[in-house]
Formats: structure tokens, C-alpha cells, sequence
């Protein structure tokens, strides 16, 4: 269940933030590339889900 959580709030927090950087862009205003290296360090952090059988 923690994975599942875990997955649905990775998905939401990288659409929001290319939601930010698409705005940013659409209005020229400088600085949205940050947004985007976020959103890629979003998209390799790794997690590990402990179960009983394992330790």
C-alpha cells in the first residue's frame, strides 16, 4: 500500500511541476529550468518497499 501511495504522489508531483515549467515558459519568464532538473531527480529516486520476510 506505501508503494502504491508512494507512486500515485511521485506521479502528481511531476505533473505539477512541468505544469509550473510549461506556464513559465508559456509567459517567457526565465529560471523554469530548475523545475525541470526537479522533476528528472523525481523520476530517479528509487524506493524500497520493506516486507516481513525481509530484512
Amino acid at each position: 500500500m506505501k508503494a502504491i501511495i508512494f507512486a500515485i504522489s511521485l506521479f502528481v508531483t511531476i505533473i505539477a511541476v512541468c505544469g509550473f515549467a510549461t506556464y513559465l515558459m508559456a509567459i517567457n519568464a526565465d529560471g523554469w529550468g530548475w523545475l525541470i532538473f526537479i522533476a528528472f531527480c523525481c523520476t530517479q529516486f528509487s524506493y524500497q518497499d520493506k516486507q516481513d520476510g525481509n530484512k
